[in-house]
Parts: structure tokens; sequence; C-alpha cells
């Protein structure tokens, strides 16, 4: 295992190329106060005291920004407030703003102090890598890069849309002074999306670590020559010349190409077996790693969904005869972006179980060999290990995260809409949207 303390890690270059876009977009919004330092074939991440108390001075700004717009809000009559238009609207905001201001104070605040369960997390899939190299290793570092710029832009274009939305509803109405008072939620947004977006990461990666454990471990099959057309004929003779074309395959061990048309297992060595053994142990407690590091903040981003998706709806529904058309496609736009944010969470993690699964299969193709002892032995010790230590995410062990909570948020949605709706006498007061119809 490469060296690593609480403070800083040691990984290859490779591993280095597949962490560094999200490790600097975080950097710039002050969730991962860290430098990197290239010595060799390696790099060297570390805490950076600099860069911790740049994320202190963002994040005491932004929370400060942020709690006095709100006041300003709150203070301020309905024609001169900015999203506060009556009670209802106050609760609105506040639980929103409040799930924010908390999502960055864990993101940020806090990280320092949790640093080191990034360094693991980071020098657990760097020993996997260099254990089990991924076969795409180019591709990833792009795959990564990509994905985080498409999903920036389309949420940054999300958030322009909605700002430029305010600036046409309050456009020569008093409201219009406290409009600049709201860009702090922004940028709260823009966080809590970053907090997001590295969850993937760390998922993706791991689910990456454990398709290069599946490569290892499954039989290789190439298709060889293709025999001649045969068609049985109503005796089980052989008709040459007509049917279908059967394919030989060869399962080829580690990838090695085989010679002549013949059926080939994947040898398995003790050796072989014990790295499969101690690679597991890495990942499951790298998984475990994970839980602990965006557990809480999680539970918080998956609450805000939650709480938005009920809101958003609501407010579209209500009152639509006396929208603008922007605030309508608006709720629409904010309501497709709460529903993504949630399915990120939920697909990267789903998705990763869902190939750490294929391993029972590939092993117990394995287990049907007549391999020696020790390596039988070590087997089903790996057996009995993968059985015992089942990978799956969750939110500070209150809920796993997989596609049944999506299941459970939509019935939780469906049902308080239902007495939203039921309880509206078509008299609530139009409340914007943004920050408070969608509650933004």
């Amino acid at each position: 295992m490469a060296e690593t303390n609480r403070w800083k890690v040691v990984i290859s270059e490779q591993m280095f190329h597949y962490v560094q876009p999200i490790v600097v977009i975080s950097r710039v919004v002050g969730l991962s106060p860290v430098k990197y330092q290239k010595i060799g074939q390696h790099y060297i991440l570390s805490i950076s005291y600099l860069y911790v108390a740049y994320s202190y001075l963002f994040g005491i700004i932004l929370a400060v920004s942020a709690i006095t717009g709100l006041v300003r809000d709150l203070k301020a009559t309905p024609e001169y407030s900015l999203r506060i238009k009556d009670t209802k609207g106050s609760y609105v905001v506040c639980c929103d703003l409040g799930l924010m201001i908390l999502i960055v104070i864990l993101g940020i605040f806090i990280s320092p102090f949790k640093i080191d369960k990034f360094f693991l997390i980071l020098d657990s899939l760097n020993e996997v890598h260099l254990r089990l190299p991924a076969s795409d290793k180019k591709n990833q570092r792009r795959s990564s890069f990509v994905i985080s710029l498409v999903s920036y832009f389309i949420f940054i274009s999300v958030l322009t849309y909605d700002f430029i939305g305010w600036v046409i509803q309050t456009r020569g109405k008093p409201s219009s002074i406290n409009l600049w008072h709201n860009i702090p939620v922004y940028i709260l947004y823009v966080v809590s999306w970053t907090q997001e977006i590295c969850y993937w990461h760390m998922t993706y990666f791991v689910k990456l670590c454990v398709m290069a454990f599946n490569e290892d471990l499954s039989l290789y099959v190439q298709v060889k020559e293709k025999l001649p057309n045969v068609k049985l004929s109503s005796n089980n003779s052989v008709v040459p010349g007509e049917g279908i074309k059967h394919s030989v395959f060869s399962l080829d061990n580690m990838g090695r190409n085989s010679e002549g048309n013949f059926l080939k297992r994947n040898v398995l060595t003790t050796d072989k077996a014990k790295i499969l053994i101690h690679v597991h142990r890495i990942l499951f407690g790298a998984v475990n790693l994970i839980n602990e590091w965006y557990g809480l903040p999680l539970l918080l981003i998956l609450l805000s969904c939650f709480l938005q998706l009920i809101g958003t709806p609501y407010f579209m529904l209500s009152n639509t005869s006396e929208k603008a058309m922007v605030f309508s496609i608006l709720e629409v736009v904010w309501l497709f972006t709460h529903t993504s944010r949630l399915l990120i969470i939920v697909e990267a993690s789903y998705r990763c179980v869902i190939e750490y699964d294929k391993i029972n299969y590939l092993l117990c193709q394995h287990l049907e060999n007549d391999y020696d002892y020790g390596t039988m032995h070590k087997l089903k010790v790996l057996a009995l290990q993968i059985n015992t230590c089942k990978v799956k995410f969750s939110t500070c062990g209150i809920a796993n995260i997989n596609r049944s909570i999506l299941a459970s948020i939509t019935g939780a949605v469906t049902t308080y809409l239902v007495i939203l709706v039921q309880l509206n006498d078509n008299s609530i007061p139009v409340i914007a949207t943004q920050t408070t119809e969608s509650p933004h």
C-alpha cells in the first residue's frame, strides 16, 4: 500500500489523473483543501492550511451572506421582499435555505477534520488499481472530466435562466433592490451540487475497481473459428452444408490468446486467490469510508430534494393563471433538475452495487473447477468474505441508497401533494419560483 497518514497520501500518476478534475473543482468551492506535488511517477496529496483558511473564509462569507439576505426578506414588506410573500413562503424558504447552509457547513467546515477519510479512500483505490489495473485507463480521466463539465454546464445554465427569470419578474418593482442578495443562494446550490458530483466520482472509481476485479476473476471468452453449417435431420444425422453456424469458444486465462479450438478454463492459483481476497477487503473498506465521508451530507441533500419535489409541483399547480410564462417553464425545469440530482446519487450507488453482485456468479464458476486444496480453500474464504461483507451505500445507516429509495420518495411526494391539494382553498398567494416556489 502506498505511503499514507492522516495528512497526506501518495498515489500513482494514473490514479491522480482520475481524481484531478474533481479535486480541482471541489477545491475552488472549499470542499477539498488539499495540494498536490509530483515526485517521479507518483503524486503526493496533502492538506494545505492555506486552502483550509480559504475554505473557512469562503464558507463564512457564503453562510453569512445567505442568512443576511434571508433576514432582509423576512423583515421587508411583501412588496419589497424578493422571496417572502406570506407565512407559507417563509416556512418554505427558511427550511430550504437552512438545509443548504447545513450542507455547506458539513462540506466545508468539517472536511479538514475528516480529510484522513478522503486520503484513505484514495489510498485504497490506488492500491486496487496497482494490483488489478483497469483495461481502459486512457478513457477514465476523459470520462471524469467530460461528465463533470457537462453536468456543471447544465446546472449553471438552469441557475442562469432562473436569475434571468427573476430579473424579468422584478423589473420596475421595489423588490428588485434585493435581487443581488439572492446570489449567495445560487452559490449554495453550486456547493451542494459539487458534493453530489464528488460522491458520484467516488462511487464511479469504486465501480471501476470492481470491474477490474471481475475482469480478473472472470472466464475470458473469445470466439474462435466457426464450424461448417450443420443441420440435424429427423434421425439426428448431420446434413452438411445446411443449418446454423456453431461457434467454439475458448475460455482464456488472464486474457492471453490460446491456440486451437478447445475449451480452456481460467486457472486460479493460490497466490492469485490471496490477492483477490486482499483486494475485496480493500474495496469493502473503501465503501465504508465513503459512507462515513458522505453519509450525513447525502442525507441532507436527499431531504432537500424531497422537500423541493413536494414544493415545486405544488406551487406549479397553484394559481397557474396568474404566473408569467417564464416562471411556468422555470418550475418545470427545476422539477427535472431536482429529479436529476436525486437520480445521480441513487444511480451511481445502484450501478456500483450491481457490478459488485456479479462477483458471486463469477466465483461460482470457479468453485465448480477441480483446483488443488490450497486454491479451493482460498476460494471458499473469498466466497465467505463476499457473502459476509456486503457492499452497500447508506446515509449514516438510516437508509440504503438504491432504487428502492426512489419508490419510497415517489410515494411520499405523491401522498403529501394529494394532502396539500386537498387543503388548498384556492386562495394561496403567488410565491415566486426559484428560491420560493421550487423552493430555492
